[in-house]
């Protein structure tokens, strides 16, 4: 027997019968075991934690390379930003120079004013019949311009307005599916606050889910844009990408979807998504998972990191990306 201060720690370190997690749950093998059977899985499922060793790999050499890229363009940016600085700074040193240049003519301007001041440079004006210092600062007489008599402006015989009939009042036409798709869109964005609007919020939520194919892009203005996208199986990790070009992604074997602008890779124990929007770029973007389920908790996404999106998918397994300009 053992005593009781100690049976916790023997269920959690030492106890045969304990059900324990695989030791590869953090890549993708979620089975539970008797602790006394984690040899024979490991033996069995040994081809199995091999494929998820290299598909965790594979993703860390991806990310690696995004943040290469970045930590290139970053460094870039700043070598930039240090020339500009230092071109800032010769202009701000010639602005001073002419700012003292200025200042010294302002100077002898004031000098030769004061000398042509004295009684003596006065008589000498006064005999010259030059105007003095005082009369040159004063202001000149303004001249009296003559205007022309004016003539009478003939009047012209008034007509009557001829009376015109009211147009004919068109009914309303029906929005399109893509401008009811945005009107939705809207609506959902500026509901996505109260919480005395939860109910119109999964209404407007559900109509715009059923209008909106499978990974269709649509603008909701010239800097905001959403999509929504079928994700089958009930996984934890995401991992998104804005990319410029998708030309050597789009035929990948792993692919789960495809278009123009959209790549969704299935990696078995993570998803990954390639999105290639023209005018957006990581920088000047920010990507929400919309709430489909509540009012508002707009999930804010990071490029290239790990997120997990399962309490934003609808009944029907889609879950709805929105981008907007910074």
């Amino acid at each position: 027997m053992l005593p009781r201060n100690e049976i916790e720690q023997h269920q959690q370190n030492e106890c045969q019968q304990q059900q324990i997690s695989c030791g590869y749950f953090d890549i993708g093998c979620h089975v539970k075991i008797k602790r006394c059977q984690l040899d024979k899985h490991n033996h069995d499922y040994n081809t199995h934690h091999t494929k998820l060793l290299f598909d965790k790999l594979s993703a860390t050499n991806i990310e690696l390379a995004f943040v290469r890229k970045e930590f290139q363009e970053t460094k870039q940016e700043l070598s930039e930003t240090r020339n500009k600085l230092f071109a800032t700074q010769n202009e701000l040193a010639a602005t001073r120079r002419e700012q003292k240049s200025t200042r010294n003519e302002l100077v002898q301007i004031k000098e030769v004013i004061s000398k042509l001041a004295t009684p003596k440079h006065q008589t000498v004006l006064r005999a010259a019949k030059q105007p003095t210092t005082t009369q040159l600062i004063a202001t000149p007489p303004s001249r009296t311009i003559a205007t022309p008599p004016s003539r009478p402006i003939p009047t012209l015989p008034t007509r009557p307005i001829p009376t015109t009939t009211q147009p004919i009042p068109t009914p309303p036409t029906q929005p399109t599916v893509e401008e009811e798709t945005i009107l939705l869109m809207s609506e959902v964005l500026r509901l996505n606050q109260p919480r005395a609007t939860q109910s119109s919020y999964r209404e407007n939520v559900k109509r715009m889910s059923e209008l909106m194919k499978n990974g269709e892009l649509h603008n909701l203005s010239e800097d905001e844009c959403f999509f929504k996208l079928k994700l089958k199986r009930n996984c934890q990790s995401l991992y998104i990408f804005l990319v410029e070009d998708l030309t050597g992604i789009r035929n990948h074997p792993h692919n789960e979807f495809a278009n123009e602008d959209i790549v969704l890779q299935d990696w078995f124990s993570f998803y990954r998504l390639y999105v290639s929007i023209r005018k957006y770029d990581k920088k000047n973007s920010k990507c929400f998972l919309v709430d489909t389920k509540r009012s508002g908790n707009n999930r804010l996404l990071v490029y290239g990191e790990n997120v997990g999106w399962n309490d934003y998918k609808d009944e029907n397994d889609y879950v709805i990306f929105y981008f907007t300009k910074k």
